[in-house]
């Protein structure tokens, strides 16, 4: 998205969205990977609603961190923009509370109730920040479009090493149920 919109990347890239990650990350400046590594990472539109067309109607239990668990750029903080409210109609995000602070051993593989587990709903044009480490899932939608319909701008911040636009890093690990 930063890469096709000017307005997505002045968001993203605000000052006092900024100064808040540095000021989470204790004082760290975060960075984004750069354009070109665009095709693996960066800010993406997601565009979650029920039926086989779609490619991103939930996703199970997981953190961020997992898709790269062997990989130094961590910690990092993903960033989402709301599109639209989340609700049981168009599905939300679950979440552990505290999870970050430890492992992943307990967690599950797929979509099953958590003890502890929060749901996060937001408003149009919320932001809503969480860290690598974070258990969280998505819920599916209840309803068929229109009310079914969860749209919004994600993308990662990091405070680990910057790796090199030509290096290259281990495979993604697609481990949420789908």
């Amino acid at each position: 998205m930063t890469d096709l919109s000017p307005v997505a990347d002045a968001a993203f890239r605000h000052p006092v969205i900024v100064e808040l990650l540095t000021r989470c990350f204790g004082g760290v400046e975060p960075w984004m990977f750069s354009e070109a590594r665009s095709e693996r990472f960066g800010v993406v539109y997601q565009d979650a609603r029920p039926g086989q067309e779609s490619g991103y109607t939930r996703i199970g239990w997981h953190s961020d961190h997992q898709a790269y668990p062997n990989s130094d750029f961590f910690p990092s903080i993903a960033l989402t923009f709301h599109i639209d409210a989340t609700s049981p109609a168009n599905g939300f995000l679950r979440v552990v509370p505290g999870s970050h602070l430890g492992g992943t051993d307990g967690m599950p593989l797929g979509f099953e109730k958590i003890p502890g587990e929060v749901a996060v709903y937001c408003e149009r044009g919320d932001v809503l920040l969480h860290h690598s480490d974070l258990w969280h899932s998505a819920a599916r939608a209840t309803e068929d479009p229109p009310g079914g319909v969860r749209r919004h701008m994600r993308g990662g911040w990091n405070t680990g090493r910057e790796p090199a636009d030509d290096e290259v890093l281990e495979e993604f690990n697609k481990n949420a149920a789908r």
